[in-house]
C-alpha cells in the first residue's frame, strides 16, 4: 500500500512539474506556410511512387499464384480450427464451470468499469 502511495505521488510531482513547465510557441501560421511551400512536383512524385508501389504489389500477387497461396493458407487455417473445436469435449461440469466462470468475469468487468467511472467524474 505504503508503495503504491509514493509512486503516485510522484507521478502526481511529475505531472505538476511538467505541467508548471510546459509553453506554448506561436508561430503565427508558420507550420501551415511550410506545409504549402512543399513543392507540388513532391507531392506529385510521392503520390506516383505510392501508386507504382502498389501496382508492382499487385502484380507480384497475381503473377506468382500469392492468391493461391493465401487461399490455401486460409483454408488450412479454418479446417484445423474446425478440428480443434471437433476434439473439444464438453461435459455438463465443465459447461457450468465456462458459465459460471464468464459470469464472475463479467461482474469483475463491469464492476471495474463503474468504479473506474465514478473515479473519473
Amino acid at each position: 500500500m505504503e508503495v503504491d502511495n509514493k509512486i503516485q505521488s510522484d507521478d502526481d510531482l511529475l505531472l505538476q512539474f511538467f505541467d508548471a513547465q510546459r509553453f506554448e510557441i506561436a508561430d503565427d501560421g508558420f507550420s501551415k506556410r511550410v506545409m504549402q511551400a512543399i513543392p507540388q512536383r513532391a507531392r506529385r512524385l510521392n503520390r506516383i511512387w505510392t501508386a507504382l508501389c502498389f501496382t508492382v504489389a499487385m502484380a507480384m500477387l497475381l503473377f506468382c499464384d500469392w492468391v493461391d497461396e493465401l487461399r490455401l493458407m486460409l483454408s488450412q487455417l479454418i479446417g484445423d480450427l474446425i478440428g480443434y473445436l471437433s476434439v473439444v469435449e464438453f461435459n455438463l461440469c465443465s459447461i457450468v464451470m465456462v458459465l459460471a466462470s464468464l459470469m464472475v468475469l463479467s461482474t469483475v468487468a463491469i464492476y471495474n468499469v463503474l468504479t473506474n467511472y465514478d473515479a473519473k467524474l
